[in-house]
């Protein structure tokens, strides 16, 4: 049986190698490259859901919409 890994699981592991500021557009990117839809607005969702489920972290400043992980490989397994 193969797995099939929704959007935001597919990014929960995908953050884990992503350079760091994370933004929303690369979180598109990462969508994109996986198959799902591209759109910047979805990354800005999905940067909304994995601050909630705890695996991101937004970083201080006025408007700033970059995020940092609250996780490390070895823990996200």
């Amino acid at each position: 049986m193969t797995a099939v890994l929704t959007r935001r699981a597919h990014l929960a592991l995908a953050i884990q190698h992503m350079p760091e500021p994370i933004r929303a557009a690369d979180l598109a990117a990462a969508n994109a490259a996986a198959g799902f839809g591209a759109a910047r607005n979805t990354g800005r969702l999905d940067a909304r859901a994995l601050v909630r489920a705890g695996l991101l972290a937004p970083l201080p400043g006025p408007g700033n919409r970059t995020y940092t992980r609250t996780t490390t490989e070895a823990t996200a397994s």
